[in-house]
This record gives structure tokens, sequence and C-alpha cells, in this order.
């Protein structure tokens, strides 16, 4: 009888790295990426400008000399990652440099803190959006599922017919229906589009607009009345609005929850309210009546009282005004007791934008001397990445890291979300 030695093998298998698809990097606005740079800049924050406004007073005699208001926003780098691991000088000789195994750490580690970034990227949809286009609940004045050509370019009509920057037009879609719209496109007779959607699967530029597609995009879990939407448990009440425009008062059916509307939930008012003029957004830029619907974005979490009372505060402020003196004025006609909303059930954020709003900074970390490290900007992820290496000595360990920091923002008024439902 034979006597045979086994002798196991860990081979390398070949298998690349299981990525996600995560396109915001790319499309970023990198403009203040290392604006630690800049001159007499101190802090984390950076502040920007955005356009002032002005409204047509439609007279030659002068009424009232408009205020001329700077508005600004800011960003701030404030999130960090960090992948830390760590091996004995025995485990370093014997299992990783034998092997040659140290690259396939590093890109692994490099994927996983890529997603990181993307997500958090994709995180800033929610709080910055008030408009939406896409759910098809009942009630729901622009309720049309984004699952075909043909919603997109409304979609995209939408968007534009509140105004918008004329360039650099570009949306982010759930990559499951992506998929749906171009299984949709494929049955109509477009021979040299399709030859190409049938290649690749992808939407590319279609309507003037450049469409990419995510499965890391954010979820908006509803709040109580949000998961009514369509029902009349999900319908609330205008009690009354505050002077600021920023804080309406609503009564309903839902009594003593704490979370009877969700931080970033979407309240939408109603069409068609008996003896209620229904309400629409004025044009960002003109003021003139469009056709978007009024649409707000819940700051915080919201309760409601024993008697069914909620108290919003929203964004954006809304404000009638027809003295034609106030330039932030957005609405056709008054906020009246009695009209009616609902809030967006739980979906997925997509985004659609113009004008590169979707700022991104991503300031190198330093080196971490005496220890080897090196930093540099990864071809794959576009992340700025801090690797080291060093021993603790005297502990038999070796660490390895890979680090990187970001700073994100959204301008409301340049964005709006898509609502692709759960």
């Amino acid at each position: 009888m034979n006597t045979l030695q086994a002798v196991q093998i860990y081979a390398d298998s070949g298998l690349g790295c299981l990525q996600n698809q995560g396109p915001f990097l790319e499309i970023a606005n990198t403009k203040f990426d290392n604006f630690q740079n800049m001159g007499g800049q101190l802090g984390t924050t950076v502040t920007f400008d955005l356009p002032v406004r002005f409204v047509d007073q439609g007279t030659l005699s002068v009424v009232t000399f408009e205020d001329v208001s700077q508005r600004k926003q800011s960003l701030t780098v404030g999130s960090q990652y960090s992948i830390p691991y760590a091996f004995t000088a025995e485990e370093l000789v014997f299992n990783i440099d034998n092997n040659d195994y140290r690259d396939k750490l590093v890109n692994s580690s490099i994927n996983e803190l890529g997603t990181s970034v993307e997500s958090t990227i994709a995180a800033v949809i929610p709080p910055n959006t008030y408009r939406y286009y896409g759910d098809p609940s009942i009630l729901n004045p622009t309720g049309q599922l984004i699952s075909t050509f043909g919603s997109l370019i409304n979609a995209g009509a939408y968007f534009k017919n509140f105004g918008s920057a004329k360039f650099s037009y570009k949306a982010v879609l759930d990559d499951l229906f992506a998929a749906q719209i171009v299984n949709s496109g494929l049955s109509q007779f477009v021979p040299k589009r399709n030859d190409e959607l049938s290649n690749s699967w992808e939407l590319g530029t279609y309507g003037g607009f450049e469409f990419y597609s995510s499965n890391l995009l954010t979820t908006q879990f509803a709040g109580t009345i949000g998961q009514d939407n369509g029902t009349p448990a999900g319908v609330l009440t205008l009690v009354s609005v505050d002077p600021t425009g920023t804080i309406l008062t609503f009564s309903s059916s839902d009594l003593s929850d704490a979370n009877a509307i969700a931080a970033n939930d979407i309240i939408y008012f109603l069409d068609n309210i008996p003896t209620f003029t229904n309400l629409r957004y004025l044009t960002f830029t003109g003021h003139k009546v469009s056709s978007n619907h009024v649409s707000v974005v819940s700051i915080a979490q919201v309760g409601s009282d024993g008697a069914g009372t909620i108290v919003a505060t929203v964004f954006p402020a809304l404000i009638f005004d027809n003295t034609n003196t106030n330039p932030a004025a957005n609405l056709n006609t008054p906020l009246v007791a009695g009209m009616q909303a609902q809030v967006l059930n739980s979906h997925r954020c997509g985004l659609m934008m113009s004008g590169d709003p979707l700022y991104v900074a991503m300031p190198p970390l330093p080196n971490k001397d005496p220890y080897p490290s090196h930093v540099a900007k990864d071809p794959d992820t576009g992340i700025s990445l801090l690797a080291a290496y060093g021993n603790i000595f005297p502990t038999n360990q070796y660490g390895f890291t890979v680090q990187a920091q970001s700073g994100q923002t959204l301008v409301p008024d340049y964005s709006m979300r898509l609502v692709f439902p759960m």
C-alpha cells in the first residue's frame, strides 16, 4: 500500500473584486477639491456664492429699491474613511509576502473605501432636493414611473420647466430601473440607437441629458404619513404657515406618533381640492407661473401630538408676494388653511441636475512620517488615498491602513430628486 503526501496549496483564483456602480465621483464638480490651498483659507469649510436674485417691477417708475442679498452655500470636509489591518512578522513572511498578496489586500480595501465615499456623496441627495419626479402613488401630481424613454423625456422637461442652468445636464438612475428603460427602448423601431443599447445596456446621452446608473442610491424611509400615502390616513390638512414660510402646521389622523414625518421626507400639495387654487412654483428666474407642483423637504423628523397636529420645518420657504418687490417669492397663490398635502412613500433617491451643482472635495491627507506612506488618486475609483505601513514598536505587529477624507454638498435649486419606489 502506498503512503503518499498531500500538499494543500492556496492558489491564485484570478477573480476580480465585486465592484459597485458609483458614478458620483465621476460627475461631481471638483472645483474646490483642494480648497485648503486657496489664499486665506482657514478651517475645513469653504463658502461659495450663489447667484443673486432680483424681481422685475414692471414699471419705469422705481417702486422700491430692492435689497441685494448675497446668497451662499458651504462645503465642509467632515467625512472620514479608514481601513486598518495588521499582521505578525511570521504572517507577513509565510502567508502574505511569499504569495505577493499585499497588492490584493490593498485593492480590496480601496474598493471598499471607494464604495463608502460614493454612498456618502449619494446621501446628500435627500436633504438637498425638494422638487421630485417619478412616484406613481395615488393622488401624486407627478405620478409617472421612470421606466421608459418617454418617462425620461417627461422628467427632463419637468426639470427644465422650473428653470435650469443650460449646461451639463446629468441624471443618476436606479440601476434596476435603468435596465427597464433600455429594455423598453429595444421594442421601438430605432435601429441605430437599439444597436448601441443592445451592445452596452447603458443609456448614455438622451434628450440632452447624460444618464448614469447606480446601485448605491440612498433609500429614504418615509415616516408614518408617507407609509399611508394614497389612503385617507395619509392626507395632511394645512392649519397655518408662519411668516417666514418655513414652518407648516398640519392636522392629521396620526395621533401621538414620534415619526409622523421622517427627516428628508418630501411633502407635496394636492391639486383639485374644492374652493382652492392649485399651487404651483414660480420659475426661479423671472417669477412666472411654472408647471412645477409645490413640494418641500422636511428638515428634521417630526412627530404628531395627541390631537394629530404636526408642525414641520421645511425647505424652501414658501412665499407669496404679488407686489413684485420680493425676489424670494415662489408661489402663484397664498397658502391657505384647508389646503391638503401628502408625503412620498419610501423610495430610492436618484438625481437630475444641471450646472454642475454637486460639489465634492477630497483634500489629500498628509504622510504619516516616519512610517512609509504614499498619497495618490486611485484611477479606478477617483478618490484621493493615503496608504501607510509600519511596525508598532516593540510589538510583533505590522499595521497597514488606507485612509481618505471628503466633503460634499448639492445646491438644491439646481437639482431634482428622481423617485424610484422600493
